[in-house]
C-alpha cells in the first residue's frame, strides 16, 4: 500500500510504502498527517520496495550518474548527454529492500535516443551485489532513435539469481558513444511478469493519522514534598560555606566551597574535593561528604523525610570504558548514634556530566545486606562520590531530603500534555480504579488540577494519569507515590513548623494590618470550618491564615479563602527574609 502526503510548506508530494498483510496495513512509523492511499500489488518492485516507480521525475531515483553530462530531471524523465564511452546511470536500489532475483525478471526500458552513433553495440543492464561493484551484464539490445520501450528476460542469464543490490542502465555502449548523443530515460520498471503496468489510484478520502497524546506527571515528584533541612534547619542544603561537616576527617586532600565547575562550564554552589589514593591494601580511597544538621538537637526523623537527591558531578573519561568498572559508582551510608556501625547502600552507578541523583531511602538495598530500613532518627548521613584508587576530585552541589506528598482532602496535581496535532485533550487523574478529578478541554502546555483524595484508605498509594485526545489515548504513572492520611487526622508536625513560619513572615509583610493574632491551632476560625486544617485566627479583622495538604489559604476581613501558594516555595521565601 502506498501513502502520498504533502508536507508542510512544499509542492511536491512524500510518496512511501506502508507494510500491509492479510488485509490490513500498519500505520505506526507515519508521523501525524493526512495521508491518500492508494493499494498496490508486488508487481512492480520499484512501486512495492521504493514507493516511488523510477520515472525520473527526481534525483533520488538514480543514485549513480557517469559518463553523461547536462543532466534533467521532470515529468519526462531524466534528460542528459553522453560524455564518455561508458555512460551509465545507475538506479536507487533500498539497501533494506534489495531485489529478489527469484521473484522480478522482467525489466522494461522506456528511452529516446536523438540518434545511434555507427558500431553501436546497444543497450545493457548491469546488476551485482554491491552498488560500486556491478558484475553481470545482460546480453546487448539493439537500440534505434526516438522513443521505444526495450524489453528484456533478465532470468536468461544464468547470473540473475539470488539477491541484487545494484542495477545499471547503459543507454548506449558502443566505441563512439562519447559524441554527446542526447537520450532521455522516461522510466524503467522491474516487474514479476512480462509486461506488467501498475496502475496507481489514490483514494479520494483522505487517511487522518492522529498523533497520540503524551502526559508529563511534574507532580507529585521527587520535589514535591517539604525538605527537611528547610523546615528543621531553616536553610537548605544548598552546599554554601560550612555545609559539610569535618572534610578534615573525610578521607580528603584538599576541599574548596565553588560557584562553578570550569570543566563543563557549570554554575551553582559546590563542595568541590580531592580524595586520597587508596591506601595499601584497599581498593579506593573511600572519600566521604558528611551533611551537617543538628545531629542531637533536629535528627532527621526518617520516617517522614526518605527522598535524598544530590547534584554530583566526577569527572570520567569517556573513552575508557572500563571507567565503570574501576570506581565510578557512589553510595550513600547513616548511622543513628556514635556507637551505630551504620549501613552502607548498594553501589549506584555513575553517568557522565553533572547529573541529579535521587534515591528512596526507604527502599536502599545494602552492601552487605542488611535488614535494617531507613527508620527513626538518624544522626549522620553521608555521600560517597565515587571508589576509584587513584586520587580524582569530585564536585557535589544541592541536596535534599524530602518527604512523599501528604494529603486529607486534596492532591495539588501539574502535569505536562503535548499533542502535535494541537488537539484538545481531556485527562482523567486516578488511583487504581477510583477517579479522582477530570478536566477537558486541555491545550499544550502545563496545567494544575486539584486531585480529590477523600475517598481514598488511608496510606501510600500512586497515582495515574490518563490522557486522551479523542482518537488516542495515553496513561502515564507518577514516579513517586503519595501518602492519604485519615480525612480530619490533623496537619503533620513538619507542615506545622513550616506554617508557622510563613504565618509569621506573612504577619511582617503585613505590617500590623491583620491585627493580634490568636495562637495557632488545628481548625482555626475561617469563614470555611475545614476540620483538620491549621492555622492562625485575627479576631479584630475577621481574618485567618492557614495551611491544608501542602497549601497554604488565606482569608482577609471576612472574605472566603483563597490559596496563596505552596507550603514548600512559600518557606524558601520565609526561610530567605529570615523567618
Amino acid at each position: 500500500m502506498l501513502t502520498q502526503v504533502l508536507p508542510t510548506g512544499a509542492t511536491t508530494p512524500v510518496t512511501t510504502v506502508i507494510p500491509a498483510s492479510a488485509g490490513k496495513a500498519s500505520i505506526a512509523r507515519l508521523p501525524a498527517g493526512s495521508y491518500n492511499i492508494a493499494p498496490i500489488s508486488d508487481a512492480d518492485y520499484a512501486l512495492s520496495q521504493r514507493g516511488k516507480a523510477w520515472n525520473f521525475s527526481s534525483l533520488t531515483d538514480a543514485m549513480v550518474t557517469s559518463g553523461i553530462s547536462g543532466v534533467s530531471v521532470g515529468g519526462n524523465g531524466l534528460t542528459a548527454f553522453t560524455s564518455n564511452p561508458d555512460p551509465f546511470v545507475l538506479l536507487d536500489v533500498p539497501t533494506l529492500t534489495p531485489v529478489d532475483a527469484s521473484k522480478y525478471r522482467y525489466i522494461a526500458i522506456d528511452m529516446s535516443l536523438t540518434n545511434v552513433p555507427a558500431q553501436e553495440s546497444g543497450l545493457l543492464v548491469w546488476w551485482g551485489d554491491a552498488p560500486a561493484t556491478v558484475r553481470y551484464p545482460s546480453t546487448f539490445t539493439p537500440v534505434q532513435a526516438g522513443r521505444q520501450t526495450y524489453r528484456i528476460d533478465l532470468s536468461k542469464s544464468a547470473d540473475w539469481k539470488g539477491v541484487v543490490k545494484a542495477l545499471r542502465i547503459d543507454p548506449l555502449n558502443g566505441p563512439n558513444a562519447a559524441g554527446g548523443f542526447g537520450f532521455t530515460l522516461h522510466s524503467v520498471t522491474l516487474t514479476t511478469t512480462s509486461g506488467a503496468q501498475e496502475i496507481v489510484s489514490f483514494n479520494n478520502t483522505p487517511l487522518i493519522v492522529n498523533a497520540r497524546p503524551t502526559v508529563e506527571i511534574l507532580s507529585p515528584s521527587f520535589s514535591t514534598g517539604e525538605d527537611y533541612a528547610l523546615v528543621e534547619q531553616g536553610a537548605p542544603w544548598a552546599i554554601r560555606q560550612d555545609q559539610i561537616k569535618q572534610p578534615g576527617l573525610s578521607n580528603l586532600i584538599g576541599w574548596e566551597y565553588v560557584t562553578q565547575i570550569p570543566e563543563i562550564n557549570a554554575t551553582g554552589q559546590f563542595f568541590h574535593a580531592t580524595s586520597q589514593v587508596a591506601a595499601a591494601g584497599h581498593t579506593e580511597g573511600d572519600p566521604q561528604a558528611f551533611l551537617i544538621f543538628q545531629e542531637n538537637a533536629k535528627p532527621i526523623a526518617a520516617d517522614t523525610y526518605r527522598l535524598l537527591g544530590f547534584d554530583l558531578y566526577v569527572p570520567m573519561d569517556a573513552a575508557n570504558q572500563d571507567e565503570l568498572t574501576k570506581g565510578a559508582m557512589a553510595r550513600v551510608a547513616w548511622k543513628t548514634d556514635d556507637v551505630d556501625p551504620g549501613v552502607t547502600s548498594d553501589d549506584i552507578v555513575l553517568m557522565p556530566g553533572l547529573q541529579r541523583y535521587w534515591l528512596d531511602m526507604s527502599k536502599l538495598v545494602y552492601e552487605p545486606a542488611s535488614s535494617r530500613m531507613w527508620s527513626g532518627s538518624v544522626r549522620y548521613l553521608r555521600i560517597d562520590p565515587f571508589e576509584f584508587p587513584s586520587s580524582r576530585h569530585f564536585y557535589l552541589g544541592r541536596t535534599e531530603l524530602r518527604t512523599l506528598p501528604i494529603s486529607q482532602y486534596v492532591l495539588p496535581v501539574t502535569l505536562g500534555l503535548q499533542d502535535a496535532d494541537g488537539d484538545a485533550m481531556s485527562v482523567t487523574v486516578r488511583v487504581g480504579n477510583t477517579t479522582l478529578t477530570t478536566a477537558q478541554g486541555l491545550k499544550n502546555g502545563t496545567h494544575q488540577l486539584l486531585a480529590n483524595v477523600s475517598a481514598l484508605p488511608a496510606g501510600e498509594h500512586q497515582l495515574s494519569v490518563d490522557v486522551s485526545d479523542g482518537n488516542g489515548s495515553m496513561t502515564r504513572k507518577a514516579h513517586v507515590n503519595f501518602v492519604k492520611v485519615p480525612t480530619g487526622s490533623g496537619v503533620p508536625a513538619h507542615q506545622v513548623q513550616a506554617a508557622d513560619r510563613i504565618f509569621r513572615w506573612a504577619e511582617s509583610l503585613m505590617g500590623g494590618l491583620l491585627g493580634p493574632s490568636a495562637a495557632s491551632s488545628m481548625n482555626p476560625a475561617c469563614p470555611t470550618h475545614i476540620p483538620g486544617s491549621y492555622g492562625r485566627y485575627y479576631p479584630s479583622t475577621q481574618s485567618c491564615l492557614l495551611v491544608l495538604d501542602g497549601l497554604i489559604a488565606y482569608s482577609l476581613n471576612g472574605k472566603p479563602l483563597s490559596v496563596a501558594g505552596y507550603t514548600d516555595g512559600l518557606l524558601t521565601q520565609a526561610a530567605a527574609a529570615g523567618f
